[in-house]
């Protein structure tokens, strides 16, 4: 399970978008509610953001995480993405 969270230690470029994994994004200001996890193994990861930028509204959020899913898993397989 991936959570995508401002203080995650690894960026989302580190992570390894070839692996099956569930995506969950939470609300612009506050991110995910721990409570919505319980006791869930997720790895955290972040967007960084420069100078006085605090957060991101998740659809852009989820656009950034999902290219380069789709650009990792296409470097591995280029049959899936091509039209």
């Amino acid at each position: 399970m991936l959570v995508a969270d401002a203080t995650g230690p690894r960026t989302y470029s580190e992570w390894n978008w070839t692996l099956p994994c569930v995506l969950i994004l939470g609300g612009e200001s506050r991110g995910v509610d721990p409570k919505t996890l319980g006791d869930l193994a997720v790895e955290r990861i972040k967007i960084p953001m420069e100078g006085r930028v605090e957060s991101l509204n998740v659809a852009v959020a989820a656009g950034i995480l999902l290219m380069e899913a789709r650009r990792q898993r296409s470097m591995t397989d280029p049959e899936i993405f091509s039209a």
